[in-house]
């Protein structure tokens, strides 16, 4: 059995990340699951960017944090990534959520800077996507969703808040395991694929936890992930890679993947 496919910031080969339209090419293919960024705005609103500033949207050096819901509305989202993606309106959480009602899985990372969390910003923003996530009529959704982060305190808070939601701690990029985390809350670990190992595959199955990997664009990341026998991909490629898996590109590698 192959892993899950996990579509990094939606297609983002396709469309630009952390859109509308990104996430609905990713929920179009025959995948597991999409990934997306949150962070909120000065007023309260969950909404999809990664970066820690707008220099990549509109060469601002300001933050989410810094900006209320309506000035981000005025944003083009999408005409820094290619004119045909000119005028591409800001995603919210709540408008991401409505998006991907058909889809697998939902994972949701809570973005986590010292700035955020020096001010308090970070602590809310988790308060506010677990309860976005326990509205009434949102069960189905928050059934199908799971909450990533680099930062633990963000995974624990959420966990206080709700104990039935799916927990993954993106690890370290050098060193993972040299400060072994708290993992009774988790339900995987993240890892880049750079740093993915086979004994960390075994440190975490040994302890009842899925693993993922990211970023596997190519057919080397993507053989060094089934070989160590990761539970799933995450890509920026998500349909080059379902037709990598339809097409048995991979088969030899899948047969050998288990430790």
């Amino acid at each position: 059995m192959r892993p899950w496919i996990i579509a990094h910031r939606g297609a983002r080969d396709e469309a630009p990340e952390n859109t509308g339209a990104a996430l609905r090419r990713a929920s179009a293919l025959a995948i597991d699951g999409v990934e997306f960024d949150v962070q909120m705005s000065s007023d309260g609103v969950a909404v999809l960017f990664h970066d820690r500033t707008l220099m990549k949207i509109n060469k601002s050096r300001r933050r989410i944090a810094d900006l209320t819901q309506q000035h981000l509305e005025q944003i083009d989202w999408g005409g820094w990534y290619s004119t045909t993606f000119a005028g591409e309106p800001l995603t919210t959480l709540e408008k991401a959520l409505a998006i991907l009602r058909h889809c697998s899985n939902i994972c949701i990372e809570i973005k986590s800077n010292p700035t955020d969390r020096e001010t308090g910003h970070v602590p809310r923003l988790t308060d506010r996507v677990v309860e976005l996530l326990n509205r009434p009529g949102m069960l189905d959704t928050k059934n199908r969703c799971l909450i990533l982060s680099f930062d633990p305190d963000v995974l624990a808070r959420a966990h206080r808040l709700d104990d039935r939601l799916r927990y993954i701690l993106n690890l370290p990029n050098k060193n993972p395991l040299r400060q072994e985390p708290e993992t009774g809350h988790l339900w995987a670990v993240g890892i880049r694929i750079g740093d993915l190992s086979a004994q960390l595959v075994q440190w975490a199955h040994g302890r009842n936890l899925k693993v993922f990997t990211y970023t596997c664009n190519g057919p080397r990341q993507v053989g060094k992930a089934l070989r160590t026998g990761v539970d799933g991909i995450i890509t920026d490629k998500p349909a080059w890679l379902i037709d990598c898996f339809q097409s048995g590109r991979f088969s030899a590698a899948l047969r050998g993947n288990k430790l």
